[in-house]
């Protein structure tokens, strides 16, 4: 109820209608149901429990409170620009289109929609 705003009769319908094996009752779920079911299923991945996302800060946190022994090291980012000849740029290009989409499938605009290019 609480992770899905819904209350507590909603919230048990799209629990019991995840993990069927038949697809109807997900299907009529309404949409607030289905996007309650989606954060469900984005809260609870199997890998979330394999993996811990901490910033920089928590690190620099923790040793301001002397829960760590050594300090989160300070990083500089120094972005440096090349010039690229035309056959560099040409392999660059190609392994860009190669890498940035599934073979078979059309570039989508952040909408959706096929995209121009």
């Amino acid at each position: 109820e609480r992770l899905t705003g819904l209350s507590p009769l909603k919230a048990g319908r799209v629990l019991r209608a995840l993990p069927d094996a038949a697809s109807i009752p997900r299907r009529q779920l309404e949409t607030p149901e289905r996007c309650a079911a989606l954060a469900v299923l984005r809260a609870h991945t199997p890998i979330r429990r394999l993996i811990s996302r901490h910033t920089r800060a928590l690190p620099r946190r923790y040793f301001r409170e002397g829960r760590l022994k050594t300090p989160s090291a300070e990083h500089r980012v120094d972005d440096r620009f090349l010039e690229l000849t035309a056959a560099e740029r040409s392999v660059y290009e190609a392994v860009e289109s190669a890498t940035s989409r599934r073979p078979g499938t059309k570039r989508r605009a952040a909408n959706g929609r096929p995209s121009a290019s």
